[in-house]
């Protein structure tokens, strides 16, 4: 993928790294949730933006999202819950999961 004439956000790996990590203390101390959005927003870029990261520094990519990982799961709340069943692909255990393929319809009302 070409930079399309534009320069890289970050001109470093360890520029990429060192920006998640203030983002994530810049949330500690402001009490709020780390998230791809609000670090494209604390870094005056778009969305779109982040994600081209993977293909110049995938190695440090996969540290950033490990890194955002990791802050919602030190956070014990419902929106960290909701965000790693998004975007980590986390089940909710507290709720029960019957499959129920292949046992027959049942039908309510009239027939």
């Amino acid at each position: 993928m070409s930079d399309k004439g534009r320069p890289r956000r970050f001109k470093t790996e360890e520029e990429f790294a060192h920006a998640m990590l203030e983002y994530i203390d810049y949330c500690e101390t402001k009490k709020r949730f780390a998230n791809i959005a609000g670090f494209a927003v604390f870094c005056e870029m778009n969305q779109d933006t982040f994600y081209a990261q993977k293909e110049y520094y995938s190695e440090t990519y996969a540290r950033v999202n490990d890194m955002l990982e990791d802050s919602a799961l030190q956070s014990n709340n419902q929106t960290a819950r909701m965000y790693l069943m998004n975007k980590f692909n986390y089940s909710d255990r507290s709720k029960s999961e019957v499959n129920v393929t292949g046992m027959p319809s049942i039908v309510v009302g009239k027939q």
